[in-house]
């Protein structure tokens, strides 16, 4: 080998290895610059883990401090519905303070000397802990405002209390007042029967610690009360309604009377001019819108009696009742009356009506006469044209409610029929198309039978001609 050739693969030997520390070196810069990334992020974690973990911590030892008040606080048979979820929550939280526990060995110093997927895995740690952490802190929090709060009930309780007292002292001052200006008051005041022995039942409650329940019939107590008030303090513009509203329903029943003659009068006139179906149990109904108006008159009544001594309540429920009687009236009342409305419609436009139903009829009859498809129909269409002919709407008394449904059911019945043989005219004319067609086809097939035969033939008798 020559000197110069020496030489040139010298220099191709140094220049590989060199490039190959090069790239090396970009290897190893590349690493240490994701490793330093890593630990940046761990710190940043770690930091935001220890903050959290903190707030955590004390969010945890209130939370205990509150629950072991609700123990002392509240009977034992109320303790379970007071903390609620709150204890699960705690198990939730030292969960996640023993995992903070278990990651409290990883450093940026000792991981220093792992490999970049080992830090990657212990960020994801830290980072799934850290998102715990935050989802539950919240939850920590509300827990802890509403023990705060139920730890208040007993004030609340206490001025229930008073607030209770102050309004069976306003109950019974407006119930005085009223009953001097000539009200009756037992109904509105009822709630004072059994406000002192609620009361003292509230109490008991609250002496032993069942604060829940005490609140609630406090609550409700108060309720009771503040309506009780409203009543009695509404009393002066109560009597002014009812006045009116009496004095609307007496004008009402008036009108009722008149309704009542017309219904009978309406009752006489069907019974005298048409078939028994029209008018059968009219006068039951007629005696019985009667009877409710006789209900009706003896609650107007009472409630103008009972408004004249000043019990407003009684006057109210009893004017109801009044308006209740004689609506009922007023429905028995509307049948007749419209009943012949109905009948008399009926006598104008069913005429017409049939005549209407017969033309189809009539049409359905040439039809299946021209069609011999459809003659499994005519007895079907002859009953139909019987049927009609049979409703003579020129008899003495007629009964247009029967002719009414019978032509309505032969109406229908036609529209039937005339669909079936539409069907059946079409299903005929495409089964003879499709005869036609077939027959045509034959044919055609038995024309170039011939035609091939024909050829046949002529080729078979060449050879005897030529000889």
């Amino acid at each position: 080998m020559q000197p110069l050739e020496v030489v040139v693969l010298v220099g191709i030997a140094v220049l590989a290895v060199g490039g190959g520390l090069a790239h090396w070196g970009r290897a190893v810069l590349v690493t240490r610059k994701r490793r330093g990334r890593l630990l940046a992020r761990f710190d940043e974690v770690a930091g935001e883990i220890d903050t959290i973990a903190l707030q955590m911590d004390e969010a945890v030892r209130t939370l205990r401090r509150d629950v072991e008040l609700v123990r002392g606080a509240f009977a034992p048979e109320e303790v379970p519905e007071v903390l609620g979820s709150c204890e699960e929550r705690l198990t939730e939280a030292d969960e996640l303070l023993r995992q903070r526990s278990e990651l409290s060995g990883d450093t940026g110093e000792s991981l220093s000397g792992r490999s970049s997927d080992e830090i990657v895995r212990v960020v994801d740690s830290w980072r799934e802990l850290e998102r715990a952490v935050q989802e539950l802190l919240p939850q920590l929090r509300a827990e802890e405002e509403r023990l705060s709060a139920a730890l208040s009930l007993g004030e609340r309780v206490t001025a229930q209390l008073d607030r209770v007292r102050q309004q069976i002292d306003e109950v019974r001052s407006a119930a005085d007042t009223s009953a001097a200006d000539g009200f009756v008051v037992t109904t509105e005041s009822e709630v004072l029967d059994v406000a002192a022995e609620r009361v003292a039942e509230a109490e008991r409650l609250a002496a032993e610690n069942r604060l829940h329940a005490a609140d609630t019939s406090l609550a409700e107590l108060s309720t009771d009360l503040a309506k009780s008030r409203e009543t009695l303090l509404s009393l002066r513009r109560r009597r002014a309604e009812l006045t009116t509203r009496l004095a609307s329903i007496r004008d009402a029943l008036g009108a009722a009377d008149q309704q009542a003659e017309e219904a009978e009068e309406h009752r006489e006139t069907l019974t005298g001019n048409y078939a028994p179906g029209i008018w059968a149990g009219l006068t039951e109904t007629v005696e019985h819108g009667r009877s409710h108006l006789d209900r009706a008159g003896a609650e107007l009544s009472a409630a103008e009696d009972a408004l004249g001594k000043g019990d407003i309540g009684g006057g109210e429920r009893l004017a109801e009742a009044a308006e209740s009687e004689l609506g009922t009236a007023g429905e028995q009342f509307a049948v007749p009356i419209d009943r012949l409305a109905t009948v008399r419609e009926l006598s104008r436009s069913l005429p017409a009506t049939k005549e209407q139903v017969l033309a189809r009829v009539v049409a359905l009859e040439r039809n299946v006469a021209a069609n011999e498809a459809a003659n499994p129909m005519a007895d079907v269409v002859a009953e139909l044209r019987r049927q009609l002919d049979y409703l003579d709407m020129t008899v003495y008394r007629p009964d247009w409610l029967l002719y009414e449904r019978r032509v309505a059911e032969i109406d229908v019945l036609v529209t039937t029929v005339d669909a079936a043989l539409r069907q059946s005219v079409a299903d005929t004319e495409r089964l003879r198309a499709d005869l036609q067609q077939m027959e045509a086809e034959l044919a055609t097939a038995r024309q170039a039978r011939e035609k091939a035969e024909r050829e046949l033939a002529w080729h078979l008798d060449q050879p005897f001609r030529r000889r």
